[in-house]
């Protein structure tokens, strides 16, 4: 049986039916139905929220967000139930979290990020810092005397200029090796060809 225009504009204009209760009668899936109004051109209703639960994270009208402010006026929460309100929303948060690792963890260039205040900062810098009761300069640079990122002792820290630390890692035989060594690595990982291609003709 074939679907006319005039029939769904009966259904879904003048009796205001679902697409679902169109479905149902013509014998058509809810899909079908909202392609064919696509199809004849047919301006759809805008979606329904009438009868449904509000849900979390719902986005509300300004109207019924006074409604709910205007309901809670006023109101104050036990003691019992704050103390609640607080657990609930810290759950999971630090210390609170299943996997916390005791606020410790490795950057992607290797060093060690503690977490201080809620925020992780470089271990190594942090190091530094306490030692000369300040904050560090962005100009400063921290020098890991044995290159191993991970080893934050006091005595394997060098505190020095940028220049000086180019010229530590990159002036020597041994740095240009490393950076060498290092710049392979990265071309390697993006997939860069540091070999010649044998053009075959």
């Amino acid at each position: 049986m074939e679907i006319t225009k005039n029939q769904l504009e009966k259904f879904y204009i003048q009796e205001k039916q679902s697409v679902k209760q169109i479905g149902l009668v013509l014998c058509k899936s809810p899909k079908q139905i909202s392609r064919l109004l696509k199809k004849f051109e047919i301006p759809t209703r805008p979606f329904s929220t009438k009868g449904l639960k509000p849900r979390l994270g719902a986005v509300l009208s300004q109207k019924t967000k006074d409604k709910i402010a205007l309901a809670h006026t006023g109101k104050k929460l036990s003691l019992e139930h704050r103390n609640k309100v607080i657990k609930t929303l810290n759950y999971g948060k630090g210390e609170n979290n299943s996997c916390w690792k005791g606020g410790r963890t490795i950057s992607k260039e290797g060093y060690v990020l503690v977490r201080i205040d809620g925020i992780y900062v470089k271990e190594h810098r942090y190091v530094m810092s306490l030692e000369l009761k300040r904050d560090l300069r962005s100009d400063e640079h921290i020098h890991h005397i044995n290159r191993n990122k991970q080893d934050n002792r006091i005595t394997n820290l060098l505190l020095i200029s940028n220049s000086e630390h180019l010229s530590l890692h990159h002036g020597t035989p041994e740095g240009r090796k490393i950076k060498s060594i290092q710049t392979k690595e990265v071309r390697a990982k993006k997939f860069w060809s540091t070999k010649k291609k044998n053009i075959i003709s």
